[in-house]
C-alpha cells in the first residue's frame, strides 16, 4: 500500500520517536524508509519464533482436558473445510474444540455452532493451551501452524479460502 502524501506526513511525525522499528515484511520495510532518510527499519522473525519454545510453553495453562481432541482454527475457513474437519474428528474419534474467527466483530453463524466445544471467551495463553493439549489441530493460521510446529504436535495447514461460503 502506498500513503498519500498527509498519511506520509502523519506517518513520518510518529516514526520519528521511535528509537527502533522493525517489521517482518521487508517490503514494509522499504517503504517505511523510503517516508524520510531518518527512518531505518530492520527486517526480523516474526516474533512468534523469537523467544522459542520453551517460552511459549512457560504460558501454557496447566489445565488439561478429560478428553482427547481436534484443535481446529480457520481464519478463513468454509463449508468444504468444515466438513472435512469434521469427518477427521470422527474417524478418530475426537471431539472437536473450535475458535470461533471474529471478522469485523462478528462470527458467521457457520462458525458459532460448528464444533462439540466452541471456545468463545479464551485469552491468548488459552489458545497456546489448547494447542498444547491437543491430539491434532487443523488451521488455515500461519501462527497457530508456528505453535504446533513449536510443541511438536501433529497439524495440518489448509489453504485460507478467502471467504466462509461452501465453496
Amino acid at each position: 500500500a502506498e500513503f498519500g502524501d498527509d498519511d506520509r506526513e502523519t506517518v513520518k511525525r510518529y516514526l520519528l520517536r521511535f528509537k527502533a522499528i522493525s517489521t517482518r515484511e521487508e517490503n514494509s520495510g522499504k517503504m517505511l524508509e523510503t517516508i524520510d532518510p531518518r527512518i531505518r527499519v530492520s527486517h526480523v522473525s516474526d516474533p512468534t519464533f523469537l523467544p522459542g519454545a520453551d517460552f511459549w510453553k512457560s504460558k501454557v495453562k496447566s489445565t488439561k482436558s478429560e478428553k482427547k481432541y481436534l484443535f481446529a482454527y480457520l481464519i478463513k475457513g468454509n463449508d468444504r473445510q468444515r466438513e472435512y474437519i469434521e469427518a477427521v474428528a470422527r474417524e478418530r474419534q475426537l471431539e472437536l474444540v473450535t475458535y470461533p474467527y471474529l471478522e469485523n466483530h462478528r462470527i458467521t453463524k457457520s462458525e458459532r455452532t460448528w464444533g462439540d466445544v466452541r471456545c468463545f471467551g479464551d485469552d491468548p495463553f488459552d489458545f497456546l493451551t489448547k494447542i498444547y493439549n491437543a491430539e491434532l489441530i487443523i488451521t488455515d493460521s500461519f501462527h497457530c501452524s508456528v505453535f504446533s510446529l513449536q510443541f511438536r504436535k501433529d497439524f495440518y495447514a489448509l489453504k485460507k479460502c478467502g471467504d466462509t461460503t461452501g465453496q
